[in-house]
């Protein structure tokens, strides 16, 4: 079951395969159906299918069976924020930073709540607590920019460019999408796929590419991907929690 378990992360962020890790994570959890690494992977690929209330469900279970397990707070966190359940996803990383503090993303996550929420102060306060340093710049590109303060949103900008270029090509095209810059965002995602960037899995539930939803050129790029709607709900993938 395990080794199913990593052969579905595989297919998920290598290989940007949701299928495969479906078919993968099927036969792992008929082998072992209360493995919380399991079922934190299942909430993952349901969160990327875009059933976001199916993963927040999943989540909750793993965290009900496994309470002192950052990684299942956190998990669940960024269902509730994919979700737009900004409260709940705020308790959820509180409590990951509880039980690890300097865990890498959750002081972005609950930057990027605040600022989302209009509260673009607690965003950049909270921001600049993230311990990881490509996660900060991308939060502190949008907040500056929501800001009004464009000459320290560009600074940042070329700063995660120069230090993260082939890191974080996916989040530097959703904060160039949220500044209102289309194309160099299209440009970017382009970057994404050519690099194999993780953070692609995220593209269809991504709330910060929300300015390029209109865009003639969005849909044809989830398809390229995969990602689309339609061949989102075209992968089975059906998951019975136990009692």
């Amino acid at each position: 079951a395990p080794a199913h378990g990593r052969m579905a992360w595989i297919a998920m962020f290598h290989d940007q395969d949701l299928a495969l890790a479906a078919r993968h994570l099927s036969r792992g959890l008929e082998l072992d159906p209360v493995n919380n690494d399991l079922l934190r992977t299942a909430a993952t690929l349901v969160k990327y299918l875009g059933r976001l209330d199916e993963a927040i469900t999943i989540g909750n279970f793993a965290v009900t069976r496994d309470p002192l397990n950052p990684t299942g707070h956190s998990n669940l966190g960024f269902a509730y924020f994919y979700a737009g359940r900004s409260s709940e996803a705020l308790a959820s990383f509180r409590t990951s930073l509880e039980l690890s503090p300097d865990r890498i993303a959750v002081n972005y996550y609950i930057g990027a709540l605040e600022l989302a929420a209009g509260n673009n102060q607690a965003a950049l306060e909270e921001t600049n607590q993230e311990p990881f340093e490509l996660f900060r710049l991308v939060g502190l590109v949008m907040i500056h920019h929501a800001m009004g303060n464009y000459q320290e949103s560009d600074a940042e900008l070329a700063q995660l460019i120069e230090n993260h270029a082939q890191d974080a090509a996916y989040n530097i095209a959703y904060a160039l999408a949220f500044r209102g810059e289309a194309d160099l965002a299209f440009d970017w995602l382009e970057k994404a796929v050519e690099y194999g960037d993780a953070g692609l899995g995220d593209i269809a539930i991504e709330p910060r590419f929300r300015n390029l939803h209109g865009d003639p050129r969005w849909l044809p790029f989830l398809h390229k991907l995969g990602k689309s709607p339609e061949q989102l709900t075209a992968i089975e993938f059906e998951i019975v929690l136990p009692d």
